[in-house]
């Protein structure tokens, strides 16, 4: 994953920039940058995936010097969309990153519906003196914000982000029954008063000078499902197909790629997959010492199946009040799955 940061219109300085955008540095221990106008400051931190040398490093400004982008996610089919649409760019990269910038700059937001992948963006053209804010459909990667009627807008991965540059903090208090009761908040709104989430799917079109603001959601959700008559065998042919192409389509990669495998269903299913597709992978498994919730001895049969290398970190749960504390700081938000603290362990 990586973070992005920004602010419009603001007295921020860059010392006070610079310390918000050090709040995400989790999210990113690759790289940084930041780009600076009298309009806006744009930060991004960056974990290297595709193109891992400095030259896909963001902000990514195109050549001539009129657009940046700052980006997180994946865009999968990337190559297929540069294919159709940049054949006679000259990239000076090949990253995603980069395909996104020119797809954004010939095609326009209406691009955003080819997009097949996970993100949340912030694409500033700089003589329109527009910042267009987009997330992928299922909201897999975060993007939240702050403003206030006609006045500035600030963004950010994480909500720390945002407080570290607005300063206020103050909690929603109409909200914490439904975080309560649920264990999460639906829709735009957070736990944190004048903080929202851009929805999955989602479009924002902001004017840096006026201020106007326009959201709407880019795809339709209402499309409808055709009830197949083919026989269960093709159904089921079908669908393995689809994981097959997904799964290849998730792995492309210039770093080293690893798989959680917990012994259960979903997850053995992804491991098996990717076993086909790719050589020498690791897998990782949290063994519990609780023998009644322990799934390792699952999980270690398929590794040995599949040829993948096993990975074993025993949990404790004297753990628990260390992580617990440090991973509520990480979600800015009660934690709603206590998975999420094995998973912290195993991927740090």
């Amino acid at each position: 994953m990586c973070g992005i940061l920004g602010v419009t219109n603001n007295n921020v300085n860059l010392d006070c920039f610079k310390s918000a955008l050090e709040k995400l540095n989790h999210r990113g221990p690759d790289g940084d940058g930041i780009y600076q106008d009298q309009k806006l400051f744009l930060g991004h931190k960056r974990l290297s995936i595709i193109d891992v040398r400095n030259r896909a490093d963001q902000p990514m400004v195109s050549e001539c010097g009129n657009y940046v982008l700052v980006y997180n996610g994946e865009i999968y089919n990337y190559k297929e969309l540069s294919k159709k649409y940049l054949s006679d760019q000259r990239f000076k990269s090949y990253s995603d990153t980069e395909v996104l910038l020119y797809l954004l700059i010939e095609k326009g937001k209406s691009i955003i519906r080819e997009l097949d992948g996970i993100f949340s963006f912030a694409f500033y053209s700089i003589l329109d003196n527009e910042l267009l804010l987009a997330r992928d459909r299922f909201g897999i990667k975060p993007l939240y914000y702050n403003m206030k009627e006609g006045a500035s807008l600030c963004f950010s991965s994480e909500i720390k982000g945002i407080h570290a540059i607005v300063g206020e903090k103050e909690l929603n208090e109409e909200q914490i029954s439904e975080q309560i009761m649920f264990g999460y908040i639906a829709g735009e709104k957070t736990l944190f008063k004048n903080i929202k989430r851009l929805l999955p799917g989602y479009i924002m079109e902001f004017n840096v000078i006026t201020c106007e603001k326009v959201t709407y959601s880019y795809y339709d959700k209402n499309v409808p499902i055709e009830l197949s008559s083919e026989r269960r065998c093709d159904v089921l042919n079908k669908v393995n197909s689809l994981l097959i192409e997904s799964v290849n389509s998730q792995t492309m990669s210039d770093v080293p790629i690893g798989v959680m495998l917990s012994g259960g269903l979903d997850s053995s299913m992804l491991s098996s997959i990717s076993s086909m597709l790719i050589k020498d992978i690791n897998s990782f498994t949290i063994s519990l010492t609780h023998e009644k919730y322990d799934e390792a001895s699952y999980a270690k049969i398929l590794a040995k199946d599949c040829s993948l290398t096993y990975n074993e970190l025993k949990y404790q749960y004297a753990d628990f009040d260390a992580l617990f504390s440090k991973l509520t700081y990480f979600h800015d938000e009660p934690l709603r799955h206590i998975n999420s603290l094995p998973i912290y362990s195993i991927t740090k």
